[in-house]
């Protein structure tokens, strides 16, 4: 039963994993820049000042640079049927993901 456990769990960790991978992975991204220690892309508070940002503009062999930034949320989802009535509150998880909407870089 343990093993059978311990199964189950290593394949929600891997599936969710990769899952949330993939939005790095499928980015047209070089590097990603984060402050020192960071160790997760969702989890981790990475917050780069635009100040210190824009010293990105003077090195020559960065094209392009955009801010991105990823915040844990919580939501409540709620059932709507036909008629607009709604029911079933849930609360959710969500991750609140912002960039910069006039370059379209990592949307």
């Amino acid at each position: 039963m343990s093993v059978f456990l311990i199964t189950i769990l290593l394949s929600l960790f891997r599936g969710w994993n990769e899952k949330v991978g993939s939005f790095v992975e499928d980015s047209d991204v070089d590097v990603w820049v984060a402050a020192v220690g960071t160790n997760d892309f969702l989890a981790a508070a990475s917050v780069m000042p635009l100040e210190d940002a824009v010293l990105l503009d003077d090195v020559i062999t960065i094209e392009e640079w955009s801010p991105i930034i990823v915040r844990p949320m919580g939501a409540v989802g709620v059932e709507v049927d036909d008629a607009g009535t709604a029911s079933g509150e849930t609360d959710i998880d969500i991750h609140l993901i912002g960039y910069d909407a006039e370059t379209g870089m990592s949307g």
